[in-house]
């Protein structure tokens, strides 16, 4: 990850894998990095998210992690869809269970043979929670 990190601070994206590895893609993700529409969106969110070296990626983990949040997860009252790619290397589906428990609304959606980029695959679920049909 440091070294794909280090090419892309270095002004490049190089290929599809140094931006993957970053992501937390896996071996179940091989379809949507195969998806040339996808990796160019994928290649372009993240040459423009390091434009500016690495002291963003650092600023946000310090901002989620070791700063107290002004609020608690149980205080969220909108309705949250938690969905995890049952292959995800990156985070597990205990992670969304850790969720799922302190986030009173959430709703968790595991998806059978999908890893950490499974947004790809979803995104018409994605948008079926923020728009549903009425």
């Amino acid at each position: 990850m440091a070294a794909a990190a280090a090419e892309l601070t270095a002004g490049g994206m190089g290929d599809a894998s140094a931006g993957a590895a970053l992501l937390g893609a896996g071996d179940a993700d091989e379809d949507v990095l195969d998806d040339e529409s996808a990796r160019g969106r994928i290649e372009a969110m993240l040459t423009e998210a390091y434009v500016q070296g690495s002291t963003g990626l650092a600023a946000d983990i310090v901002g989620y992690s070791l700063h107290a949040w002004d609020f608690a997860p149980s205080e969220v009252t909108a309705k949250v869809l938690l969905l995890y790619g049952r292959e995800d290397a990156t985070l597990r589906t205990a992670h969304g269970r850790w969720w799922q428990q302190r986030l009173p609304n959430a709703r968790l959606e595991v998806c059978p043979g999908r890893g950490h980029l499974l947004v790809v695959p979803m995104w018409a679920r994605v948008l079926s929670h923020l728009y549903p049909r009425r």
